[in-house]
């Protein structure tokens, strides 16, 4: 497989190295000067929908602890598209290219932005054409994965990637602004992730099987002109609402808890019998550490994503939304509804000679009580995992 440009509509395909689709030519300028070229990424032909994707996807890099399923889609840039409690068969994810469980940036736009330009936003997953729906656009394709170590034989599985994150909103009407890039371009951004995922994790010397880890990196690559660039890094958590209840019926429980005191503090999302859809709830970590829960209404379920460092400024913070996609179908069907959790760091500064400091999530899925002292006690351990 090769990758080619038609430099006349500025369009990538991925195809046979042999034949040359009608109107490309070869293409590949994103590798470091003098390493081995990786030609491509995974959208062949003309044609890939979300549907071709999920029957695909999902053979390679999937961790099974007997407790919970993760399953890597290799064609989205190796994020986590699916997660799976086996005991009770709820499948937590929303599983779509923008959503998952995976590592987004954002860089602030430039002053003067000339109309129709976009805020940058590389992500794991991959990129999509603007406008459009992205199950059936054919501008469209992962992120290349450039390198995999794992998953690990043993427990706490590991699976470590690196992976050159495509612009999410690509499009020639609507071109990213970027500095010492081709805005537009998908492969926009001269930079990597690299993301680790820990299955199990060692928790004050017990194996806790209920625990999944993520750290994300960022590095500049090696032939990149700028020295450094500050960026906006994001651990998001895509969870599917119904797995924990109806939030129409006031069936969920979404609560902060200070990881330092013990302390709680509910999250009113339902005010006069309305949810409040799409609305953003925001709770920094200065100078403590802090975890978000949500829950059955019963307790029986919960899941927690916590952080472990106290910042010292604002910028670090983690946020939550009820999002419903389509916020014109009041009350809202279930199937539409969608609870996003990021932990972000906003104020990055990513150099080319080595990668940055770790943003590491920790997702605890058990029932309510287990996971509040799970997240207390990885707390208290420091949240290594594997010794």
């Amino acid at each position: 497989m090769s990758r080619y440009v038609n430099v006349t509509t500025n369009d990538y395909r991925t195809w046979l190295q042999s034949q040359a689709p009608s109107g490309f030519q070869p293409n590949a300028t994103w590798w470091a000067t003098g390493a081995t070229p990786r030609l491509g990424y995974e959208r062949f032909a003309n044609k890939l929908l979300y549907t071709d994707v999920y029957a695909a996807a999902y053979d390679k890099y999937g961790m099974n602890n007997s407790y919970l399923k993760v399953d890597i889609n290799k064609i989205w840039g190796n994020g986590i598209g699916r997660i799976t409690h086996l005991g009770t068969g709820r499948q937590i994810v929303i599983p779509g290219i923008g959503e998952m469980v995976q590592t987004t940036l954002r860089f602030n736009p430039p002053e003067g932005l000339p109309a129709g330009c976009i805020q940058p936003n590389p992500t794991q997953s991959g990129g999509t054409h603007c406008g459009v729906n992205y199950g059936e656009t054919r501008a469209w394709a992962g992120s290349p994965v450039v390198s995999v170590v794992g998953p690990s034989a043993t427990e706490p599985y590991t699976l470590t990637s690196v992976v050159r994150p495509l612009e999410f909103c690509s499009s020639m009407d609507f071109p990213a602004n970027w500095d010492d890039t081709n805005g537009r371009t998908i492969l926009a951004w001269d930079g990597y992730i690299e993301r680790t995922e820990t299955l199990s994790c060692r928790v004050n010397g017990t194996l806790q099987r209920d625990v999944l880890k993520s750290a994300s990196r960022l590095k500049l690559v090696d032939h990149s002109s700028l020295t450094s660039i500050t960026t906006s890094q994001t651990n998001t958590h895509w969870l599917d609402l119904p797995s924990y209840g109806d939030p129409r019926t006031n069936g969920i429980r979404l609560a902060w808890i200070n990881l330092d005191t013990g302390a709680e503090e509910v999250v009113n999302y339902y005010n006069g019998g309305v949810v409040s859809w799409n609305q953003t709830y925001v709770k920094d970590n200065v100078n403590h550490r802090l975890a978000l829960r949500v829950s059955s209404a019963n307790g029986a379920f919960a899941t927690g994503i916590a952080r472990l460092d106290s910042a010292t400024s604002a910028t670090d913070r983690t946020e939550v939304t009820l999002r419903c996609t389509d916020p014109g179908n009041v009350p809202c069907n279930p199937n539409q509804t969608q609870l996003i959790i990021k932990v972000t760091r906003r104020s990055n500064s990513v150099v080319k000679t080595t990668y940055n400091t770790p943003l590491e999530s920790y997702m605890v899925v058990n029932s309510q009580a287990v996971t509040t002292q799970r997240l207390l006690d990885l707390k208290v351990d420091g949240g290594d995992c594997l010794n």
